[in-house]
């Protein structure tokens, strides 16, 4: 991906790096939790893992959302027309893409009231809403791993949106 920072950008420059971006991101989101979730039991065969695999990229897209919000719809746009493919073949699959950002959005909409609330909180909403999603994660065998995702995910959002302040869409 090329710096994004101090630069300024076509919209369509921009909207791919951002869907390069979800790519890279969810590969290497998958590629840290794979090993932990497969000890723990989950992703025993293929079909599990090809499934982690399509929930991160929907878990890493939800994040591009999330950190742009309404603003730069031209952007998100472009962002979908390169994720198409990807959005079609899981609507094959009766992903409901929309309900499944719509649950990510009440999680972490929670987990934001109670950062607000109390600043020595670290909700693990986001995390866990993600891990059910991801593996049907039931109850874990080490807590550790939904603070880790939470903190990954929150990570993850910030960045985007520094990267947002930091460009400048010309044209």
């Amino acid at each position: 991906m090329f710096n994004l920072f101090k630069r300024k950008v076509t919209v369509e420059e921009y909207g791919h790096q951002m869907w390069l971006f979800c790519c890279d991101s969810a590969e290497q989101f998958c590629l840290h939790f794979r090993p932990q979730l497969q000890a723990e039991g989950y992703l025993k065969n293929p079909t599990a893992d090809r499934k982690f695999m399509d929930e991160a990229m929907l878990l890493h897209l939800w994040i591009i959302y999330c950190a742009f919000g309404a603003e730069n719809h031209n952007v998100l746009e472009v962002v979908n027309n390169y994720a198409m493919n990807f959005i079609t073949e899981q609507q094959c699959k009766k992903a409901s893409i929309r309900d499944r950002f719509a649950l990510y959005y009440q999680a972490y909409s929670k987990d934001i009231e109670e950062i607000q609330k109390s600043k020595y909180a670290w909700p693990t909403g986001i995390g866990k809403t993600a891990l059910q999603c991801l593996v049907n994660y039931k109850s874990p065998t080490r807590e550790f791993i939904e603070t880790e995702v939470e903190g990954i995910i929150m990570g993850a959002i910030n960045q985007v949106r520094e990267m947002r302040a930091d460009v400048k869409i010309r044209g």
